[in-house]
């Protein structure tokens, strides 16, 4: 007989069943950024950042994906947020949230910043979109 456990967020800051997790932001999916691993923690801080030149924000798609890497393991995903940059600076040109982790064996939030900074170009149709 083991006595109840507490069910749902890890409270502990480290222990040896807490993920190594890592996050990759992808770009129309496209790899752009990898953040290094933290490891053995229940509330990793990656404070990391990365600058792109998109062609067309209208139509982007940024997806920030939190990975567990493990030992022997093949990178299981913790979990997904998908953000539709048209939706995400409808209002503003610099936008922070939290958003839930979805779609992955783990649960949780991440907060993620965006900036918006405008670049004066004319592109012709065909070099707008996505590759």
């Amino acid at each position: 007989f083991e006595p109840a456990k507490p069910f749902g967020e890890s409270t502990e800051e480290e222990g040896g069943e807490l993920p190594t997790s890592y996050c990759t932001i992808l770009y129309n999916d496209e790899l752009v950024y990898r953040t290094r691993a933290k490891a053995v923690s229940s509330q990793p801080i990656f404070n990391a950042g990365t600058e792109r030149f998109m062609r067309d924000w209208r139509s982007g798609i940024v997806t920030v994906t939190v990975r567990d890497q493990r030992h022997r393991e093949h990178d299981p995903i913790l979990g997904v947020v998908p953000l539709k940059l048209s939706d995400v600076l409808e209002s503003k040109s610099q936008v922070t949230r939290w958003y839930p982790l979805d779609g992955g064996i783990g649960f949780g939030r991440i907060r993620i910043s965006l900036l918006f900074r405008s670049v004066e170009t004319r592109l012709p149709p065909m070099m707008l979109g996505w590759d």
